[in-house]
């Protein structure tokens, strides 16, 4: 089962430190009745198991690339897999490893490898069984320092006739090596039933991460997982919003 991590709008914890960097953007309305669930990834296999899709809550994900390069299980600090180099030139390590949850994460990057490095595999799309209300995730080591101005990342949601709802893009370095961005995009119905992760980032370097993926489900259809890491169940938290800089909303 996807290990998942929740809190209770009323007594919202920092356990997950992603989460409480998040900023969910539902009316009142939406509050009422959704629940988000993040999967920390931690139970995904040992490294360079296939992960080509995930079960969050009652919602199948499938990811797919545009070379139909597969993801593979990774772990922060081993180098045994070298899917990014990482801050202090070390392999696999985030900038600032409280910002990931637990130590798995998901790549096609390989050092060294050009063909799996995102330029090559990019546009990364997330599909899902059901219409849901958000989604965001957690990327590591993209748009760092030494990039171009150029450079940028878009993640965009779309509806069932692949008609774009929402988009969220940074450009340009975000921060040195080991960076960790959070993204996340909501609407107002339960309409997204796709999110592409895609843009422009320097050919042939570009190891990368990808952590805590986050769902948003309308909470009238959604059974609640049974995990070992369920601590509740989320509904919106904005928190940590000054610490990290949001350019959502750019089309």
């Amino acid at each position: 089962m996807t290990n998942t991590i929740s809190f209770l709008v009323s007594n919202v914890v920092k356990t997950l430190s992603v989460s409480a960097s998040l900023t969910l953007l539902l009316n009142n309305d939406q509050l009422a009745n959704s629940i988000t669930i993040v999967d920390t990834l931690e139970d995904i296999g040992a490294n360079g198991t296939v992960v080509n899709s995930r079960t969050i809550g009652d919602v199948e994900v499938n990811i797919s690339t545009r070379n139909n390069r597969d993801l593979f299980a990774n772990t922060y600090f081993d180098n045994s897999i070298s899917a990014f180099g990482g801050a202090n030139s070390q392999i696999n390590t985030p900038l600032n490893p409280g910002n990931v949850s637990g130590s798995r994460f998901i790549s096609t990057g390989v050092t060294g490898n050009f063909n799996d490095s995102f330029d090559q595999v990019n546009p990364i799309t997330f599909s899902f069984s059901e219409p849901i209300l958000g989604f965001g995730l957690t990327t590591i080591d993209l748009l760092e320092a030494g990039v171009t101005s150029n450079n940028f990342l878009t993640l965009s949601v779309f509806d069932a006739s692949n008609n774009l709802i929402d988009s969220q893009t940074r450009t340009g370095p975000q921060g040195t090596t080991g960076l960790d961005l959070y993204w996340f995009i909501s609407s107002e119905n339960a309409n997204i039933f796709s999110a592409i992760l895609s843009g422009n980032v320097v050919a042939n370097t570009a190891g990368y991460g990808i952590d805590d993926l986050v769902v948003v489900a309308d909470d009238s259809t959604e059974s609640i997982p049974e995990s070992s890491n369920l601590i509740g169940i989320v509904f919106v938290t904005l928190l940590g919003l000054a610490s990290w800089t949001y350019s959502g909303r750019d089309k």
